[in-house]
């Protein structure tokens, strides 16, 4: 197997690991997998319509209104109009949201924070290193594609 495809192949499994820590955490909180990755969108753009919403997760936006249903009676999102075009419907949200993605992250961090905590120094810079650098590059192919 050559060196791309063993990144690839590690980045993946790194990948799969994390994602088993964090289902747990989602399955405490009584939320899908979908109403999470709106929450997190939400958390990054605070304001947006459904639509979008749909476009940037890639799900249905009927299936977006049935999670915004239920995140709103949960106080985790607002729907208020449009202040540009008082037919369009945004979607913000709350503080309770903004709390509870902190909350949400506190784990993950301690979960990565415990499997960096036996690393030494000298590799932790080299990693620091490599992984800004792997950043880098798929920032500017993402940058070129727009």
């Amino acid at each position: 197997m050559n060196s791309e495809m063993q990144l690839v192949e590690l980045l993946r499994r790194i990948n799969k690991e994390i994602s088993k820590g964090l289902v747990l955490i989602f399955r405490e909180q009584k939320l899908s997998i979908a109403e999470i990755s709106v929450l997190m969108r939400m958390n990054r753009r605070p304001a947006c319509r459904a639509s979008e919403l749909a476009t940037m997760i890639g799900i249905p936006a009927s299936t977006v209104t049935g999670i915004l249903d239920r995140l709103e009676r949960r106080d985790l999102i607002e729907r208020r109009q449009d202040p540009n075009d008082r037919r369009s419907i945004l979607i913000t949200e709350t503080q309770k949201t903004k709390d509870f993605i902190a909350d949400l992250m506190a784990p993950m961090e301690d979960m990565l924070r415990e499997a960096f905590r036996t690393m030494p120094d000298s590799r932790t810079r080299r990693l620091i290193e490599d992984l800004r650098f792997i950043l880098e590059a798929l920032e500017q192919q993402s940058s070129a594609a727009e």
